[in-house]
């Protein structure tokens, strides 16, 4: 319901950057870089601020081997990390 909400209000606008492409599949194919290596990865990053930072993020880190590394997600939890959830929020005990 949030989300939906959330896309109703901001539309196609990157709340963090509103004057930078919002974030699309097309977008981000033509962002895609065709190999790897460190001097491609710097041409990257001096172009300044990227809209789809937040889903590579999310990609990284959903990953078992990058969990493992990080010593993440020990407890098995039944959904993927995201950047912004409220499921920490809606299910926190401690104030009970």
């Amino acid at each position: 319901l949030m989300d939906e909400a959330y896309k109703v209000e901001f539309g196609n606008l990157d709340p963090y950057s509103i004057y930078t492409p919002y974030c699309t599949e097309s977008y981000k194919k033509r962002r895609a870089l065709p190999q790897r290596s460190i001097k491609n990865m710097l041409v990257h990053q001096s172009q300044g601020y990227d809209p789809c930072s937040k889903d590579y993020a999310e990609i990284y880190f959903n990953r078992p081997d990058v969990q493992e590394s990080i010593h993440a997600n020990g407890t098995g939890i039944p959904y993927n990390w995201t950047a912004c959830s409220n499921k920490l929020y809606d299910n926190w005990q401690d104030n009970q």
